[in-house]
């Protein structure tokens, strides 16, 4: 009697990952940073602040515990850039965004983005924290490859 030579059950895990490719086209102008803005953290109620760099005479005098016209205490700052592609989604710029925060006294932070997608408003975003903000002046400086840099201060105080 002749046997059959015995099958073994192969078992295996098939991994499949998709890939989703929206249509992109290059753009037809290189993007610029639209707007900065900085908002203050209230620690008191978790909420933000309007953007403190519209007000240039707004006294940030000891922020940290509420004081002047900061509107509450607040430690921390959101810092966003905004800039604008060519007014179209699904665009990639190859350009790459830099943002650098100076506190006075501090080691600069910075970030460095890129490239920059554009959604179906045309924008982008990019935000940093500011952490232990509120007592020390800040200068913010954002740029995109090969263009001028945006600069803008916050001139946060404290003392007795």
């Amino acid at each position: 009697m002749m046997s059959l030579p015995r099958l073994g059950l192969a078992t295996g895990v098939l991994a499949l990952q998709a890939v989703v490719v929206l249509p992109q086209r290059p753009p037809k102008f290189p993007s610029k940073i639209k707007a900065v803005t900085a908002k203050l953290y209230y620690s008191d109620s978790g909420t933000f602040s309007e953007n403190i760099l519209d007000k240039p005479d707004l006294i940030l005098w000891n922020t940290i515990i509420g004081e002047g016209q900061s509107g509450g205490p607040s430690a921390a700052t959101l810092v966003q850039v905004e800039v604008d592609g060519d007014g179209a989604g699904n665009v990639i710029h190859k350009e790459r965004l830099t943002i650098t925060i100076q506190q006075q006294g501090d080691p600069a932070i910075s970030r460095r983005t890129g490239p920059l997608f554009f959604g179906e408003n045309g924008k982008h975003f990019e935000a940093v924290w500011i952490l232990d903000s509120g007592c020390l002046p800040v200068t913010i400086s954002a740029h995109i490859d090969g263009q001028p840099a945006v600069h803008k201060k916050i001139d946060f105080q404290c003392g007795e």
